[in-house]
């Protein structure tokens, strides 16, 4: 039993001396204490030392040195815990509060990163005050071992000392002095008890700065004192020596407390001893009123008031006040300039002497500004004598400056309540718990302590900037911008309220509100034009941006602002997203952000912001608006109205009702369109807008009702009522256009195409519009280039394209028809199809054919591309094929009169009249008011020779469409009847209606062929060739005709002339010219 106590004894003491050992090793850093831990186990106890030789951490020498410390440790300890105080006993014996010979009581304070206990140092029997770093983080560890290292320079009567700096399990420690009372507190205190804590403090911080040190960081709760009442500067964690550039912060990290920093500081600028100096300063006022400076719950708005706002002043009207002024001055220049020369100040003050500080008149104000900027010295100067000079004449000039400052202290207490208002304004908002009721209340409580602050203080800068908040965040921007400028007035240097004039000026200008266009790419919000009138508004607004601060918050967002009006969306977007980061609560910055994310198309993004602004209960009848543009652009045009009619419940407004009469057409509720276009007319009669668009309403009904001329007729008084009220509105001019055009009147259908497009060259769809007109006029090749520039303009405009191509196919440039489809994607259809037409018209019948069926696989529901696929066939010679693809194209249809014309037109191309005839045959008796299907029949039967036959079909197609050349083919089949008489009577008619009409003047010449008058046929023929230069038939036959005259030279040269024009004389006529002229069998 007694030897097992005995083993017991020894065991607990190799335990003790192993705890000890290994506490020494993880001091010196030879080892950590996971890896001790690990060794622990592994061995027995006494052991340790033996297993940190065998795995190499130490050597045999080393061991006996820590062995001999160890014993001397535990000398010391039995020492010191013997002759501790109980409470160091009793805290010895916890887990976790030894660091070396240091027992951790009791803990006196902690920071973000640091944690400061009164500790008892065990080997000396004294009380310290031990630091030791909380996380380790790199950052962190430097700026303590900063601290150490400083202090460890320093030796004052006012300083904390340090005595040991140390590491403790991988963390760093400091061991100071220890202050007996804590920290001054935050006040009130006496004023003259006040004085003197700071005069302490200026004195070791002039110690501090004569060493070239500065502190950074001074506020009342880094100034302690004893119960005797001296006063020691302690926490330098912050401090820098003069000549270090840079911070010890992250990149953007402020370094001090918002409360109590210097403008400096809260700009980013470099600090020197002054930024003291205002510490001092500040940490005077705080134990004089009892409160800091600033206050605020938001931090970042803390810190922009001490930036761009002049310091509170004392109450009171003693000499402290001004000293307390002088010390907290904005400019550092303005500051005592060093802290000894703050505490040689406060001392006359506490002497009952004289200070040297004075007030400072507004005079004094403008000579210092003129000091700092000499490149407006002259200027000011000037002034300055003007000033002076009315001083002297009247002494009434100048507000007494006692009085100023106490108009200013009286007016902090209202201030104060106005910035607890905002701050709890912008956490609703950042918390998104907005109550309307509630923040209309708060918006005029905030008004009536700006209008108390300027009953107190006319003219305070401070005052009216709250004033002009409340304002803003009621969307008086008006109101806003007035109250801004008398604080600018007051204050020129105020940043804060200019950059958020600058604001309200962008939100009263035109330049500010989104333009909503609609057109073949959908809905879009862009900025508005650039112009004279737009650059007049945005002026004013960039002269207050230029005047901010480069990297002043509030001006990165009225720039980002005003990059959404210079159509730099993704800027904009990402300018205003990033201030909402910092200020989550500026809802400002939330009204324009909706602007960029809609002109980037973003409409999803849109609509999610749209309702949380409508959260918030942010002008809902403007976001409800934005919020039907987004449905607009998602082409979602039901939702877009019922956003619009919500709008409309806040507030009727014409632009509104305008679009969402618009959508109600999008969706072909044309009733209603028209309906609301009337209310905004009859609200509005000088919306010329609402005018076209009406217009463009009774268009799109001419096609759809009994009774269309009246519609057109509507249309084009709408237009040109538009007109009248906007001559420049160019989609009036387009509309007028298209009415015209309806009512066939071609030439002042491009003469409106053209005034539209004079208003805006780059205005697409009008150069479609003239394309048509242009076309209606048989001026193909101006119709092409018309067809061509809107292309040009719309690339991305299929639609266009592909009518572009068949403008081309019909002139027959095949190739220009294949470099317009080339841009199409391999899965438009109709691209295919009019491929393979070009090139079936340039007699490439194999690349036709692959074109063809290329349509048919990707489209086999396509019933045209089988009907074109079964007439290549057929014309390639293969008709078995051709009349699978005709069968193919039947079973799809689901018009079958209108495919059996197609199959008909494909066998009649292929020459096959004997197929062609049936479906030609079923089809116009099927569509017999269809003059194209009649004039299909007539085209197989004239193949045939049945010219009595093929003469009813005409006739028939003629009574259908009086176009000419359904009469030119009448004409033609009476005098393959043999009745000319009654053809020239249909050929004049022609003539008379068009003198231009190439193909009427050939007729004739024929009708006068059959008369046997020659010499008027020649002169027929002439005219149609002087119409139609290029055409080579007609060259042909005139050489026929004047081989009959006997005029061989005329003959040949003709023959000749057909031939270069690549007509093919069928052998037959030339046969017969060779009769009357054989010199021209050299030609065959």
């Amino acid at each position: 039993m007694a030897a097992r106590l005995v083993d017991n004894i020894r065991r607990g003491q190799a335990q003790l001396s192993d705890r000890m050992l290994s506490d020494a090793v993880v001091d010196r850093g030879l080892a950590t204490a996971t890896e001790i831990s690990g060794l622990l186990v592994e061995c027995e106890a006494g052991e340790l030392g033996q297993q940190l030789i065998s795995s190499g951490r130490i050597s045999s020498p080393q061991l006996e040195q820590l062995s001999c410390d160890v014993e001397v440790m535990q000398m010391v300890e039995t020492i010191g815990d013997e002759s501790a105080p109980l409470e160091v006993q009793a805290a010895a014996e916890k887990q976790g509060r030894r660091i070396g010979r240091y027992v951790l009581v009791d803990q006196l304070g902690a920071g973000g990163m640091g944690v400061v206990w009164r500790a008892w140092d065990s080997q000396l029997s004294r009380w310290i005050a031990l630091k030791v770093v909380k996380v380790q983080d790199a950052r962190a560890i430097r700026r303590f071992m900063r601290e150490a290292t400083l202090l460890a320079r320093l030796s004052h009567s006012n300083i904390t000392r340090i005595y040991e700096v140390g590491v403790h399990e991988g963390r760093p420690f400091l061991v100071m002095e220890i202050v007996e009372g804590g920290t001054v507190g935050s006040g009130p205190v006496e004023r003259k008890r006040a004085a003197e804590i700071v005069r302490d403090a200026a004195r070791a911080l002039q110690y501090a700065h004569e060493r070239g040190m500065i502190h950074r960081d001074i506020k009342p709760s880094n100034l302690l004192q004893t119960k005797e009442g001296q006063i020691f500067v302690t926490d330098f964690g912050l401090a820098r020596m003069r000549e270090e550039q840079g911070s010890l912060t992250a990149s953007g990290a402020l370094l001090g407390t918002p409360s109590f920093m210097a403008p400096e500081q809260a700009q980013g600028k470099d600090a020197d001893f002054r930024t003291d100096v205002y510490g001092l300063g500040a940490t005077l006022f705080a134990l004089v009123e009892g409160r800091a400076p600033y206050t605020g719950e938001i931090v970042h708005e803390v810190v922009k008031r001490v930036a761009v706002s002049t310091a509170p002043s004392l109450s009171g009207q003693d000499d402290l006040v001004v000293v307390a002024q002088k010390a907290m001055e904005r400019d550092r220049e303005d500051r005592y300039q060093s802290a000894g020369e703050l505490a040689d100040e406060l001392d006359r003050f506490i002497n009952d002497e004289p200070i040297e500080a004075r007030k400072i008149s507004s005079i004094e104000r403008v000579w210092r500004r003129a000091r700092r900027k000499p490149a407006q010295s002259s200027a000011i100067a000037s002034a300055a004598l003007v000033a002076m000079a009315a001083l002297v004449w009247s002494t009434n000039f100048a507000v007494d400056y006692l009085t100023r400052r106490a108009q200013v202290s009286a007016a902090s207490a209202p201030l104060s309540q106005a910035d607890s208002v905002i701050d709890k304004l912008k956490k609703m908002y950042v918390e998104d718990r907005y109550n309307n009721e509630w923040a209309q209340a708060a918006l005029d409580d905030l008004d009536k302590l700006a209008d108390e602050a300027l009953e107190a203080a006319p003219g305070y800068a401070q005052a009216w900037f709250r004033k002009g908040l409340a304002h803003m965040w009621r969307g008086d921007d008006e109101a806003a911008v007035e109250a801004f400028s008398a604080a600018l007035e007051d204050d020129p240097d105020h940043h804060e309220a200019r950059a958020r004039r600058a604001l309200s000026r962008f939100s009263l200008a035109d330049a500010s509100s989104p333009v909503a266009l609609h057109d073949f790419r959908g809905f879009r919000i862009v900025p508005p034009k650039p112009g004279p009138e737009i650059e007049a508004e945005l002026q004013p607004i960039e002269e207050d941006i230029a005047l901010l601060p480069p990297d002043f918050d509030q001006r990165v967002l009225a720039e980002s602002a005003l990059a959404w009006s210079r159509g730099r969306y993704a800027e904009s977007r990402a300018g205003i997203e990033a201030h909402l980061d910092e200020q989550p609560y500026d809802l400002t910055a939330r009204g324009l952000l909706i602007s960029p994310i809609l002109s980037q198309g973003d409409y999803d993004g849109a609509l999610e912001h749209a309702d949380r602004l409508l959260a918030l209960q942010w002008f809902p009848a403007l976001t409800l608006s934005m919020k039907a543009f987004a449905y607009a652009g998602k082409e979602d045009y039901e939702n877009a109205i019922a956003a619009s009619r919500q709008s409309l419940e806040y507030r009727d407004t014409t632009d509104v009702r305008r679009w969402m009469a618009f959508w109600l057409g999008k969706i072909a509720n044309y009733d209603a369109a028209l309906a609301e276009y009337t209310t905004v007319i009859e609200a509005d009669p000088q919306d010329d807008k609402a005018l076209a668009e009406r217009a463009n309403i009774h268009l799109i009904l001419s096609s759809n009702t009994a009774t269309p001329l009246a519609s057109v007729e509507a249309a084009i008084r709408d237009t040109q009522a538009a007109l009248e009220l906007n001559p420049g509105n160019e989609y009036a001019h387009f509309l007028l256009g298209q009415a015209q055009l309806a009512l066939g009147r071609a030439q002042p259908a491009l003469d409106s195409y053209d005034a539209a497009i004079n208003l805006d060259p780059d205005y697409a769809v009008a150069y479609t519009g003239r394309s048509m007109a242009l076309g209606e006029l048989g001026r193909s090749t101006e119709a092409i280039a018309a067809l061509t520039r809107a292309v040009e303009l719309e690339p991305d405009n299929d639609g266009w394209r592909d009518l572009l191509a068949r403008y081309q196919l019909l002139s027959g440039d095949t190739d220009a028809v294949e470099e317009t489809l080339q841009s199409l994607p391999d899965d438009n259809i109709d691209g295919w199809i009019l491929r393979a037409q070009a090139r079936y018209q340039g007699g490439r019948i194999d690349a036709a054919l692959a074109a063809i069926n290329e349509a048919t696989t990707r489209a086999p529901e396509r019933v045209d591309a089988w009907v074109d696929q079964g007439k290549y066939q057929a014309v390639a010679g293969d008709i078995e094929a051709a009349s699978r693809s005709f069968a193919q194209a039947q079973q799809r249809a689901a018009d079958g009169p209108r495919v059996l014309q197609g199959i008909a037109d494909g066998w009649f191309q292929a020459d096959r009249n004997d197929l062609a005839l049936p479906p030609a045959r079923a089809a116009a008796k099927a569509l017999p008011d269809d003059a194209e299907a009649q004039a299909t029949l007539a085209l197989v039967l004239s193949a045939q020779q049945n010219h009595a036959d093929a003469l009813v079909a005409w006739q028939r197609a003629a009574e259908l469409d009086p176009a000419p050349w359904y009469q030119t083919s009448v004409a033609e089949a009476l005098l393959l009847l043999g009745r000319s008489q009654e053809a020239a009577k249909i050929i004049a008619g022609l003539i008379e209606t068009d003198p231009g009409n190439a193909d009427a003047h050939s007729l004739m010449a024929q009708v006068h062929i059959a008369e046997s008058r020659l010499a008027d046929a020649e002169r027929e023929f002439s005219r149609a060739i002087e119409l139609a230069p290029s055409s080579g038939y007609l060259h042909a036959y005139r050489s026929q005709v004047r081989a009959m005259l006997a005029n061989c030279a005329g003959a040949e040269a003709d023959l000749q002339h057909s031939r270069t024009l690549g007509f093919n004389m069928p052998p037959v006529l030339v046969t017969l010219i060779a009769q009357q002229c054989p010199q021209v069998n050299s030609l065959q």
